[in-house]
């Protein structure tokens, strides 16, 4: 019990930012970006033209997510789209045959496992366990744990509409 209220504060604090970034999220259009980092100094990046978390009682689903618009690491969150975040403690995914949280040792919006999990245990670059570490498919694969990972959001740009031009006839 006593182990419990040690990190109790800590739990309470990552409920309250998942709730702030799903209110974030839903005041405006976001684009989230994904930078990636290898053991060799390698760096790489995606980003996606659209980000919406959904709240608490959505399991923090990741609600929206628009294409991939630009980057250099492929594709590693849209097989994960319209996906409630699973935890070792509650699974969400889409696995039938067993629970991708525990197997692939991290909480993250899981469809059936794979793709990408950017909350795996820090291992060093290769490893021989697929899937242990912290890991985007399409960048290095599942048997390499990267050095490190951001994910970032910020407001969606929009053209600003430009004001229809007059076409002045000279006078004669």
């Amino acid at each position: 019990m006593e182990f419990f209220r040690l990190y109790q504060p800590i739990f309470l604090s990552i409920i309250q930012c998942n709730e702030n970034l799903y209110l974030l999220t839903h005041q405006d259009l976001y684009e989230l970006r994904v930078d990636l980092e290898d053991f060799d100094g390698g760096k790489g990046f995606a980003v996606y033209d659209g980000f919406a978390m959904g709240s608490e009682k959505e399991n923090y689903m990741l609600k929206f997510l628009g294409p991939l618009k630009a980057g250099d690491t492929g594709d590693g969150m849209t097989y994960h789209a319209s996906i409630p975040f699973s935890t070792i403690d509650i699974d969400n995914d889409r696995w039938e045959g067993g629970h991708c949280a525990v197997d692939h040792t991290g909480g993250w919006w899981y469809n059936q496992c794979e793709a990408s999990n950017l909350n795996g245990k820090y291992l060093n670059g290769l490893n021989p366990h697929e899937y242990q570490g912290v890991y985007w498919h399409e960048w290095h694969g599942p048997s390499y744990s990267l050095m490190s990972t951001k994910m970032m959001i910020r407001p969606k740009f929009r053209e600003i509409p430009k004001p229809p031009t007059t076409t002045e006839t000279p006078l004669e």
